[in-house]
């Protein structure tokens, strides 16, 4: 693992990728790189310290959120900061109405599983009558 780094902060991190967004490599718009693949660029061990870079940037309004699972994009620094905010609350509001699906789905399959049950119950016990 020779020229790998381990000591760089995910601050240090995301000083880099300000400074990348400032010269032009990523604009308002732009989709950054997976962390695994940013933190491979970076020479880094793990990419966890680019997940906190990626957060750290999110917060400060330089990065938006992008959907679940995917790497957050370059905020475009004239746009209306509320508009952002209502951008990301209903980016959070549709993995909840995600999350809530999944729910219903796993209910309902459970539901079913349990109707099956309830009529092979009753059919065995009408056959022992």
């Amino acid at each position: 693992m020779e020229g790998l780094r381990q000591n760089i902060t995910s601050e240090e991190i995301a000083a880099t990728i300000r400074a990348d967004i400032e010269a032009g490599t990523y604009r308002p718009g732009d989709r950054l790189p997976e962390a695994k693949e940013m933190a491979r660029g970076l020479r880094l061990l793990v990419p966890r310290s680019v997940d906190l870079a990626y957060g750290l940037l999110v917060a400060e309004g330089t990065l938006e959120q992008g959907p679940p699972g995917l790497p957050p994009v370059v905020a475009d620094p004239t746009e209306d900061p509320r508009v952002r905010e209502l951008r990301a609350t209903v980016r959070e509001l549709q993995g909840q109405v995600r999350r809530l699906d999944e729910t219903v789905e796993e209910l309902t399959r459970r539901t079913r599983a349990l109707e099956r049950g309830l009529r092979e119950t009753r059919a065995e016990l009408l056959r022992r009558a």
